[in-house]
């Protein structure tokens, strides 16, 4: 009964984590990638703007952590042009729940990396050999999510 509980657990954290970076990500292309405007955008800005979602956010002020506790961040990149995309840094995240959240995100995202090593190049498919390699590297690893225009 405790296994199941457990795992149970690990998989309602899955789910949730999930959603709450496919709802960042969506946001994210929605409100700046309609206008290319991602050059504007930090962390700040995205919590403003209501693009990381509100139960992610730090009280009244302008930051927001995952539901590991890892501080969310949120930058400009270079994807194939100049400021043309987002990185949604995912810090963290527990290595058991590495793939399975990554399995659930990596179709909505231009590129992904897990403790800085790419798990999907830019436009790419995912490569199952590297995202096991990288999501056993640490006990607890950094999600680097990319999003923006194609």
């Amino acid at each position: 009964a405790v296994m199941y509980y457990r795992d149970n657990l690990r998989k309602t954290s899955v789910n949730n984590n999930v959603n709450q970076i496919l709802a960042t990500a969506g946001a994210a292309r929605s409100v700046f990638g309609q206008a290319n405007q991602y050059a504007q955008v930090t962390t700040a800005i995205a919590v403003s703007a209501n693009i990381i979602p509100s139960a992610l956010r730090n009280g009244t002020t302008q930051s927001a952590s995952n539901n590991f506790g890892g501080e969310i961040s949120i930058s400009p990149v270079n994807l194939s042009g100049t400021s043309d995309g987002l990185k949604i840094s995912w810090p963290n995240v527990p290595s058991n729940q590495c793939i399975e959240i990554i399995m659930g995100v990596h179709t909505e995202l231009r590129k992904l990396q897990v403790a800085g090593s790419d798990v999907k190049a830019l436009d790419s498919p995912l490569s199952f050999a590297n995202l096991s390699t990288q999501c056993e590297a640490s006990s607890h690893l950094v999600l680097d999510l990319f999003v923006g225009r194609t």
